[in-house]
């Protein structure tokens, strides 16, 4: 594991980014959410035998694996999206916004029929945008790259999605699906944020906040407010998110923010350590969800504003934690175990638990952002079925 302590850190949330996601932001998505029936906050556990091992105070898991039963925190962010693009059609069409509930009755269904959301995607949002999709009435279309697992095709499919295997990678199905968009009048639902076209992406941002309420709920009510957050980040739109709900609502008393990246795609590093947005060319990972060249230009700022460091670790790391996790009874893949494999990693160096300042009084925060996407290899790195 290596570290990166950010000199850019500012003591209070910044103005510019709390116009567009604070802990204010959370009311809408949760006004929404609240007209769905499957909608239940996800379970915060605790790993009192892991912290004592490592000498921490407690560890606190944010399990996101039953999110909205489609397996990733991803759902709450895809799906809001499209519901608050259907909302907007809706509401020029019938000249007043519509209530929550009214967003899945037959009229605005019938509006929404016309409306075709697409994405690219690494797995899980594609699947929350299929989700929304099916859930408001409109046709989805998602672009895979080949280093997407097989079993997302079916299942993206049994959601109604049209699947369009494009790309040798990430960023290739992304210039593939945006120019798809403007030739065929789709909407694109993207969580890659990018100069001229930040809205879609802040609003799925917006989705991300109700996890970081109901962490710093939960955690209030356990052990106390977390000390430390380990958030791992492909664009950075999860760690972004909790870190500007914690940095805003606490403030001065907000915890240490470690943003963990795979070394095989540190763009959020890489931007931090230049003081502006870079792009990195990387080396291969299989840490498919994080596995990304390139920040959200929405997510960047608000991390480089309040991110205490940077981490970057090997596969490797997230598979030990996969391991630890699956003793404790918890099925996480292996970009939803980074966290917890940077944490792992940094109490075994006296250097690193030093420069975190880790210690018996600490509590850490962690988000299994994710199930075994890739079952083949959680069952080959755990030794264990998926299931």
């Amino acid at each position: 594991m290596e570290i990166f302590i950010n000199p850019a850190k500012e003591s209070q949330y910044p103005a510019d980014s709390k116009a567009i996601l604070s802990a204010e932001h959370v009311a809408q998505p949760k006004s929404m959410l609240a007209a769905c029936p499957v909608y239940r906050a996800t379970r915060l556990h605790e790993l009192a035998d892991l912290a004592k091992e490592l000498d921490l105070g407690t560890i606190f898991f944010k399990d996101e694996s039953q999110r909205l039963g489609l397996g990733s925190f991803k759902a709450l962010g895809g799906v809001y999206a499209v519901a608050r693009l259907v909302e907007e059609r809706a509401e020029a069409a019938l000249g007043r916004k519509p209530a929550p509930a009214e967003l899945i009755s037959d009229e605005v269904k019938a509006l929404s029929a016309g409306v075709t959301v697409a994405c690219t995607s690494a797995g899980n949002h594609g699947m929350a945008v299929a989700a929304g999709a099916r859930i408001f009435g409109c046709r989805c279309v998602v672009y895979l790259a080949a280093t997407v697992p097989e079993d997302f095709d079916l299942r993206l499919k049994e959601k109604g999605a049209e699947v369009v295997r494009e790309g040798a990678v990430y960023e290739d199905s992304m210039a593939l699906v945006r120019a798809a968009c403007e030739k065929n009048g789709w909407h694109l639902v993207s969580d890659a944020a990018w100069p001229g076209y930040e809205a879609i992406p802040t609003t799925i941002m917006q989705g991300y906040l109700v996890m970081a309420e109901e962490a710093a709920d939960q955690c209030a009510v356990a052990a106390g407010l977390p000390t430390h957050l380990f958030l791992q980040a492909g664009v950075g739109g999860l760690a972004g998110a909790m870190a500007a709900y914690f940095h805003d609502r606490f403030g001065t008393a907000a915890p240490r923010i470690v943003v963990v990246e795979p070394a095989g795609a540190p763009c959020l590093t890489e931007s931090a350590k230049a003081g502006k947005m870079v792009a990195v060319e990387g080396k291969p990972t299989v840490l498919g969800r994080l596995d990304c060249r390139e920040a959200s230009s929405v997510a960047y700022p608000i991390l480089v504003a309040s991110a205490d460091a940077f981490v970057t670790i090997e596969d490797e790391e997230a598979f030990e934690a996969m391991r630890r996790l699956n003793a404790a009874g918890l099925k996480i893949g292996e970009s939803g175990a980074a966290g917890l494999g940077a944490v792992i990693s940094a109490c075994a160096d006296p250097a690193l638990r030093a420069a975190l300042a880790l210690g018996p009084e600490s509590r850490v925060l962690l988000v299994g952002s994710e199930g075994p996407a890739d079952r083949a290899l959680f069952e080959k790195v755990v030794g264990a079925s998926a299931d």
